[in-house]
């Protein structure tokens, strides 16, 4: 069958299989050798565990807000914006913003709410400056499209991770991967340090 094709292929589908073949057989010498020599270093247990406790958040861990939020939802005038950051300290200085609100709050048009911070639920100006607040801080204020909003953190709870045995078997296999891919890398360099690679020339 190889005499009969090679007498109806033209001479470039011939170099073409040709090359082909080098490809193939290069592959399979670089699969010997890896086989041979990139032997990864096996996931131990303390390997997990370490893996585990640095990527906490990965598995569930997430610390979740309480905020208190003092909002106003139509745009201020000019008159209305003054007002409003005159009026800041005085807010700051309260205990109880949803009595504010409900209170003297309703002069400059404030409404009071409580929420658990989410931050897909929220607008992504709002969610930079909760992210970065601490149980007791307060926010300056934020206007969205022209709307007042001043944030207090009650609270943050963490909630915890998935436990360990039941994420084990995942992180094994990510670290797996990792151990085999270092592998490879350390043989690779190491065979270029053992060849000796030759650089021509041509001159045109």
């Amino acid at each position: 069958m190889k005499i009969a094709m090679q007498a109806e292929l033209s001479q470039e589908e011939i170099n073409d299989i040709k090359l082909k073949t080098q490809h193939y057989e290069e592959e399979l010498f670089i699969k010997e050798y890896l086989k041979q020599y990139a032997i990864p270093e096996p996931v131990s247990s303390a390997m997990i565990s370490s893996y585990y406790q640095e990527h906490l958040d990965q598995f569930g861990q997430v610390d979740v807000k309480t905020v208190e939020i003092l909002q106003r939802k139509t745009k201020l005038n000019e008159g209305e914006r003054d007002t409003i950051l005159a009026s800041l300290p005085t807010i700051n200085a309260q205990t109880d913003w949803q009595n504010y609100a409900e209170n003297k709050g309703k002069s400059l048009g404030l409404s009071y709410v409580k929420t658990r911070f989410t931050p897909g639920l929220f607008d992504k100006n709002i969610a930079e400056v909760i992210e970065k607040m601490q149980v007791g801080e307060k926010s300056k204020i934020t206007f969205v499209q022209g709307q007042p909003y001043i944030l207090r953190v009650l609270a943050i709870q963490t909630l915890p991770a998935k436990p360990l045995s039941s994420v084990n078997a995942d992180i094994r296999k990510k670290l797996a991967a990792l151990q085999l891919k270092k592998a490879v890398k350390e043989s690779t360099e190491q065979v270029l340090q053992q060849t000796k690679v030759v650089y021509v020339e041509l001159n045109e």
